[in-house]
């Protein structure tokens, strides 16, 4: 019979000994920690069944086993509260498959977390990956498990090979392993960054699960995990016990402190059958309804107010001097002063014949001066959990933004606005100040992911709107001729090839889930002048970059070390990007 406590107590002291329970003895399933008492579970002959796969050791199997049950503990998730969160966020987003999604997510995580650790002495968790998905290829290999395997055949170099040649659905797997890869794995109980890494997973996964057909039972390994899953819905709480229920009940309170109350009312009204608290009954800064995307009159007024006694910067308005351009206009007769490139031979046999070869002749009319041109402005605001709803505090990431819109829109040019959490809002281009700021003082609370495929539309679009011709369309009607002549050249159609017209700038507290895909599209791009302005603890996983203001591969960042830091930072910025020289016109 197989003794489960020697390699929990080994794995346990190399933890330097958590306050976890166990080991207990399961019969049916694989393994667990219930995070609602600390205790580990095991089945011993699931342990006997993957360490008879490989022939391996069956302590080493075991050990494996309660790493990874550990590293839920000591690891991810952590504590009942977030993984309470994560399962709300699962099931609102994927439905029957939310507790596939949520299992082999926080799998994930927990596996790449405690293999970097190095706290597995003899490749436990390693061989037991190994193991587990050896004997799931004795069978039908699902397209889920099968990328599950690549995933960490590259996070924890476990010795397998899977031909992908046997699936239909080759190239959904190859994107789901390259999305998974790219995901950002940190133990920090940020629940901005963990729901946007889950809905990224997610949405990565869940057309292989869809693929695989529908699995209405509890996880049993058939994915890859060798554990039973964390999942936890309203109908497992109708089955706990009166202990279970109240630790339940105290995980949600918890959540109060670390998400807005928008969310947290929802979870605990899923959760404690609590109702919503009438918005309209709350304080703030002219806050109305919590549910609303975005802010009432006095919230706007309040903002703007601020940033003008903060200080917004216009730029001052500069009178050029007129200019003169030289067109071809008509023909005229050939003379020995004539630049042979002006000649044309076409009635004269080729040859230059005086009184019969023509030569083109120019005439000089004015020209109105080259505008002087401020570029568009495009703001990318973070409105994850871990900010501030600008309707319910004074947020001076929101009175940063409001600096920017402001300065811009004042000095000319149009302004873009976008709100970003697990996914990015439409952009809003105006010239309309509240609209903008009604924008601004809106609020999600969600993850912390900028949608690639928006930004790359928004920036392209930007580009196009701020194109402004070298002259008027009244300035072209009382010229025709420089109107025919610019017409022919497709001088209207074609924008500058000199300098950017947008300015970029990214406003968050850190944590972007993607950060990586937006510097690498930035890089490949560096007409833009993008600008992050870091308002907060969390990390910025840019190359270099270690709290300190620079330029970091490209990109200008600006961290704030303190709330008034951000509105100097702003203020600064953006007196620089309005004095820079920004021309357009004629070549």
């Amino acid at each position: 019979m197989t003794d489960l406590k020697p390699s929990f107590e080994r794995v346990k002291t190399n933890y330097r000994r958590p306050p976890v329970k166990g080991p207990r003895e399961m019969k049916e399933g694989t393994a667990l920690i219930n995070l609602l008492d600390c205790e580990v579970s095991i089945n011993p002959e699931f342990a006997e069944e993957l360490a008879a796969v490989k022939g391996m050791d069956i302590e080493t199997i075991l050990e494996g086993l309660n790493e990874h049950e550990f590293g839920h503990y000591m690891e991810f998730p952590r504590n009942l509260s977030m993984n309470i969160f994560l399962s709300y966020k699962a099931q609102k987003k994927y439905g029957e498959n939310a507790e596939d999604v949520h299992g082999l997510f926080i799998d994930v995580i927990d596996n790449c977390l405690v293999y970097d650790s190095g706290i597995s002495q003899n490749d436990g968790l390693k061989k037991l990956m190994e193991a587990s998905f050896k004997k799931l290829q004795e069978n039908q290999l699902s397209s889920t498990a099968a990328a599950m395997a690549l995933v960490y055949k590259d996070k924890l170099c476990i010795d397998i090979d899977i031909d992908l040649s046997q699936f239909d659905n080759k190239e959904d797997i190859e994107k789901a392993v390259e999305r998974i890869n790219g995901m950002t794995i940190r133990p920090v109980e940020d629940y901005g960054l963990q729901s946007s890494q889950l809905i990224r997973f997610g949405d990565a996964i869940e057309p292989l699960l869809k693929h695989d057909g529908k699995n209405k039972q509890k996880r049993n390994g058939s994915n890859g995990s060798p554990d039973e899953g964390m999942y936890i819905d309203k109908e497992d709480m109708e089955k706990m016990s009166s202990n279970e229920k109240k630790a339940i009940v105290d995980a949600v309170k918890k959540l109060s402190k670390s998400l807005p109350k928008r969310i947290y009312d929802e979870i605990s009204e899923e959760f404690l059958d609590n109702k919503k608290v009438n918005p309209k009954k709350g304080s703030g800064i002219g806050r109305g309804s919590t549910d609303t995307g975005f802010a009432d009159a006095k919230t706007i007024e309040y903002y703007r107010t601020v940033a003008k006694e903060f200080g917004i910067f216009i730029r001052p308005k500069k009178k050029l001097a007129e200019d003169k351009t030289e067109i071809p206009m008509h023909m005229t007769g050939y003379s020995p002063s004539t630049p042979i490139n002006r000649a044309r031979f076409e009635h004269s046999g080729g040859m230059i014949i005086p009184g019969i070869t023509k030569a083109i002749e120019d005439i000089e009319i004015p020209c109105v001066a080259k505008k002087d041109f401020v570029p568009r402005l495009l703001i990318y605001k973070d409105v994850s959990g871990s900010m501030a709803d600008p309707r319910e505090t004074k947020d001076y990431a929101t009175i940063a933004a409001a600096i920017f819109a402001l300065s811009y829109r004042r000095s000319g040019a149009e302004v873009g606005v976008s709100l970003f959490d697990d996914g990015s809002d439409e952009l809003v281009f105006s010239r309309k100040e509240d609209e903008l700021l009604s924008v601004l003082c809106g609020y999600k609370g969600g993850g912390t992911e900028i949608d690639m495929e928006r930004l790359k539309k928004d920036l392209e679009l930007s580009e196009k709107r701020s194109y402004i011709n070298s002259m008027s369309e009244e300035e072209i009607k009382r010229n025709p001729m420089m109107r025919a002549y610019l017409k022919k050249n497709a001088r209207l159609s074609t924008p500058p090839s000199t300098e950017s017209s947008t300015d970029f700038v990214i406003i968050t507290d850190g944590g972007i889930g993607n950060l990586s895909e937006v510097l690498n599209f930035l890089r490949e791009n560096p007409q833009y002048r993008p600008t992050i302005i870091h308002t907060g603890d969390f990390g910025l996983d840019i190359p270099g970059y270690n709290g300190e203001t620079g330029v970091y591969e490209g990109v200008q960042v600006l961290k704030a070390n303190n709330r008034k830091d951000i509105v100097d930072i702003a203020k600064g910025s953006v007196k620089r990007n309005l004095l820079s020289k920004y021309y357009v016109g004629r070549d």
